[in-house]
Formats: structure tokens, sequence, C-alpha cells
């Protein structure tokens, strides 16, 4: 660690359980459109669908983002990056078993809304406790 970062005074190490209790509650909302809307909207990507997965899955990174910053105190290198990259993975993982996956350009959505979600859950908490900013040191 060098002069410049200083940890929260409250922050602690993020655990496997942690991340993956953060990409399940990420990928809930998407599993509950993927529920709702008919196998037949994902066969025919078009434009409105890939805004939809987008803000869906960003506001899922935003949850967990900002539930995973709260529980640790860790700042958006060490919680919102990874939460987001976990985040997509049981995504993806969840499109291969149900056969819905696409191809590259239907994966930028949802990789985008994941990890940007998670950076934007770890800054609104860190804007909400000032004490704790770690914004600038990425801790």
């Amino acid at each position: 660690m060098s002069g410049s970062e200083v940890k929260s005074p409250t922050a602690k190490s993020i655990s496997l359980k942690e991340y993956a209790a953060g990409a399940l509650l990420a990928n809930a909302p998407i599993w509950l459109l993927s529920a709702v809307l008919p196998h037949r909207w994902f066969e025919n990507y078009s434009i409105f669908l890939a805004l939809l997965v987008y803000f869906i899955t960003m506001s899922g990174g935003v949850w967990a983002g900002y539930l995973i910053a709260r529980k640790t105190g860790q700042g958006y290198l060490r919680a919102g990056i990874p939460t987001g990259l976990f985040s997509y993975s049981l995504y993806a993982l969840f499109m291969i078993i149900t056969g819905v996956r696409g191809g590259i350009l239907e994966d930028v959505p949802p990789l985008l809304g994941f990890v940007l979600g998670g950076v934007a859950g770890v800054r609104y908490w860190e804007i909400k406790n000032p004490q704790t900013n770690t914004s600038r040191k990425g801790n």
C-alpha cells in the first residue's frame, strides 16, 4: 500500500460468499425479465431489448454494489468491479444453461450494465457515507 492509499477504518476483506450473494442479487431483475418475457423476444434481439437488458442489469449491479460496499466498506476497485464481473459471469452461465446465450454483441449490454452498475452502487454508498469515502484510493 502506497502512502496515498488509505483504507476505510471499517473496511474488511470481501469473501467469495459475499461476491456470490451480490451476483445473485444483481441477477434477480434480469432473471425475472427472462421469466416474464416470451422466449421469442430473446431470439429477435433488438435495440429496445438491448437497452432494456442494459438498464435492468445496471439496476441490479447498483443494488449489489451498494450492498457489498455497505457491508465491507471497500471502494469501487475492490467491491464494484469484481461484483459486476462476478454478476456477469453468473448471468452468462444462466444464459448458457437456458439456451438463450447469443454472440458477443448480445453480451456487451449486460457486461457494461453489471460492471458500471456495481461501480455506481459503490459510488452511491461513498457519497452517502463521506467519512468512509475511498473513491480516490480504490480500496
